[in-house]
């Protein structure tokens, strides 16, 4: 561990800093309410707006059994495809040079703090423009998204 960080202080800012991305790239794009899909092998995401579909690379944070089951990191999650995961060994690395353990357990069986900071922290750090979980077959998938675009 090299540099111990102010958490509740560091988190609040991330926090903050994701809010006004989100605001800003649902504002930019009119993504509120569009339908989506999404490619883990492709890594990608997409809005089917009316006219035209906004797309944007995809990183997954983790997942969960369920809202209050073990959450796993995407790094630690072999069954993930490397296509989704490449990124958030830079999660671990930030929990190892600043003291946050939470970022460094591969698992654990409650959340150690409110879901959406988890959402946010993890975001600020992989650079996204948005963050969202969605739920799949019982599972929580958390992501990360950047470099939106329209085709």
């Amino acid at each position: 561990m090299d540099e111990q960080i102010e958490w509740s202080k560091w988190s609040q800012h991330a926090v903050d800093s994701m809010n006004d991305k989100i605001k800003t790239c649902l504002e930019q794009f009119s993504l509120d309410s569009q339908p989506y899909s999404w490619d883990l092998d492709d890594a990608l995401i997409v809005f089917h707006r009316s006219k035209d579909q906004v797309v944007a690379d995809l990183t997954v944070i983790g997942t969960a059994e369920n809202l209050k089951g073990q959450f796993t990191w995407a790094w630690a999650n072999q069954e993930l495809p490397e296509s989704v995961t490449k990124d958030v060994g830079k999660l671990k690395e930030f929990g190892q040079t600043h003291g946050v353990d939470y970022l460094t357990s591969p698992s654990f069986s409650h959340l150690p703090v409110d879901a959406m900071e988890l959402l946010s922290v993890s975001g600020y750090l992989l650079e996204a423009e948005n963050i969202f979980a969605d739920e799949i077959d019982g599972e929580i998938i958390y992501f990360s998204m950047k470099n939106f675009r329209i085709q």
